[in-house]
């Protein structure tokens, strides 16, 4: 048994937890033009797509996002007749705040979407 060298034990260490996956032509495009939008090696662009993605648990189940959903329309409903009343003028001042509320509202939305599975892209 031979004297290793730094070099080697570190070369060892890291092919010990390898990983090798099979991609599609297509797959394997769209990672290569995704690492190279994001400066990324082909390893490093998979990595950060699993670690630092979206979480793979699901926060609630397809049920409750259905009637979390539900209950959000219903109070956008309300908000919009809100809304009509401050651009017809009858409320002045509130034009900002409701706009950013609506904006809040929309990525409230989406976020409950997304996190049962209906992302797009």
């Amino acid at each position: 048994m031979g004297k290793e060298s730094v070099f080697e034990k570190q070369k060892l260490a890291r092919s010990r937890n390898a990983v090798y996956v099979r991609l599609t032509d297509q797959e394997f495009t769209r990672l290569t033009k995704d690492a190279s939008l994001h400066n990324n090696t082909l390893p490093i662009q998979m990595k950060e797509g699993y670690f630092h993605g979206l979480p793979s648990k699901l926060l609630f189940t397809r049920e409750d996002a259905e009637r979390i959903q539900k209950e959000l329309r219903r109070i956008g409903g309300n908000v919009n007749q809100i809304a009509r009343h401050v651009n017809s003028g009858l409320r002045e001042g509130w034009d900002e705040a409701f706009i950013g509320f609506q904006e809040a509202f929309r990525s409230l939305m989406n976020l409950i979407g997304g996190a049962y599975g209906h992302r797009q892209g």
